[in-house]
């Protein structure tokens, strides 16, 4: 259980966090600055939403989930969602071709406006799916911190993750984004530094790994992990809220450029997922594999040090979640009521909406993920990234 000086630490970091989030929504006057930043973000904004969505609960307590229970193979994850996000750079001048609010409207343009509903449909589909991930990865760490039942702990989750986005959009993601990725960079040095002491340095790391039997990169299979990683690669380029970073870039080299920094910075997270994972199960083998990062930080971390890493680990998760919804309200918001409902929407009603969908997406998900769930967290990623793919990946291309 977590001690006075862990929550010490761990409140005074989620205060810094409610301190950005409410300055965020400073910048937001119309939905246009809440869904893309008014097409005026920096570089620096378009790496933070990236991170900020990306670097979440899957990539750090799912890779080292995915490291207790087959080793290196875990790092699979992080390489290819950092290598796919290197890809969006690289297409940005293509996205950027016109201010796009969502990848429908891509198909739309091309394809004609009957698509665009239908589309929608599928990319909501995809990312509600991850959003549950997101959740039970949440749920996962706050069960290492307190004693409360997993129902409640889900629903905690769920209400943390609405106020984490509700109020400042793609501005608040972006933001909190930045200081959680500097949080989680943190915790890669010390968690690589702690385990290469514990071994002995970096050769008995090595030898810990081969102990751990943790050398095998295809630890699942050769088809599973070249499956996965198809799949993230085809999500990551299919998914609204990934694209709705590159659309709020006020050129196409700041797309790029945040988009590359953000690539670089995803990869190596895996490396300590799968060190991690493989110290946790040679030394506490009978512990859950979804709670070896939390229990590693709460045994192994100074108090003062767990709490701000607890704080950055609940933002990840909830950082996570919070971008695909988002991206999942501003589909529904952009696509489906303007077009379909109430086209002649003022931005106060539509920012409105955004937000109100918000709040039911995150809800519907809790209730779904209420009682018993024994599923990996990467499991619905690879799900969940392969369904938006298989929509939207070839007619993408192809606009």
């Amino acid at each position: 259980m977590l001690t006075l000086i862990h929550l010490s630490s761990l409140f005074i970091t989620l205060g810094i966090i409610i301190i950005l989030g409410w300055l965020s929504t400073r910048r937001v006057k119309n939905s246009s600055d809440f869904m893309v930043g008014n097409h005026q973000a920096g570089a620096l904004t378009v790496t933070g939403i990236l991170t900020g969505t990306l670097i979440g609960g899957v990539a750090t307590i799912g890779t080292t989930q995915l490291g207790f229970l087959y080793g290196i193979s875990a790092f699979w994850f992080t390489l290819i969602l950092g290598s796919a996000v290197l890809v969006l750079g690289v297409l940005s001048r293509l996205l950027k071709d016109v201010p796009y609010n969502t990848v429908s409207e891509i198909l739309g343009r091309r394809y004609g406006e009957k698509i665009i509903p239908l589309a929608s449909l599928f990319v909501v589909a995809g990312m509600a799916i991850n959003v549950a991930s997101n959740l039970l990865a949440a749920r996962s760490l706050l069960e290492t911190m307190t004693r409360i039942t997993p129902n409640l702990l889900t629903a905690g989750a769920g209400l943390i993750m609405i106020f984490y986005i509700i109020f400042g959009g793609i501005w608040s993601g972006s933001w909190i984004g930045l200081f959680k990725t500097a949080l989680i960079y943190s915790l890669i040095f010390i968690s690589i530094g702690f385990v290469m002491i514990a071994a002995g340095g970096f050769g008995g790391m090595v030898e810990m790994v081969k102990v751990g039997g943790g050398l095998n990169p295809v630890g699942r299979g050769v088809g599973k992990e070249l499956a996965g990683g198809i799949s993230l690669i085809i999500g990551v380029l299919s998914t609204q809220t990934y694209l709705q970073a590159i659309f709020s870039g006020k050129d196409v080299k700041t797309s790029r450029n945040g988009a590359f920094l953000a690539g670089f910075l995803i990869i190596p997270v895996g490396l300590m997922g799968f060190l991690v994972g493989i110290y946790m199960r040679l030394h506490h083998p009978d512990i859950a594999s979804a709670q070896a990062l939390p229990m590693f930080i709460l045994n192994y971390l100074p108090p003062w040090v767990g709490g701000v890493m607890f704080a950055g680990l609940l933002l990840s998760v909830v950082g996570g979640g919070a971008g695909l919804t988002l991206g999942i309200s501003t589909v529904i918001s952009n696509d489906l009521y303007v077009r379909m409902v109430h086209p002649r929407a003022s931005e106060k009603r539509k920012l409105w909406v955004t937000r109100i969908t918000i709040i039911m997406i995150i809800g519907l998900s809790v209730y779904a993920l209420l009682g018993e769930q024994k599923v990996l967290m990467n499991e619905l990623t690879y799900l969940s990234m392969g369904l938006r793919g298989a929509a939207i990946f070839m007619p993408l291309m192809g606009a």
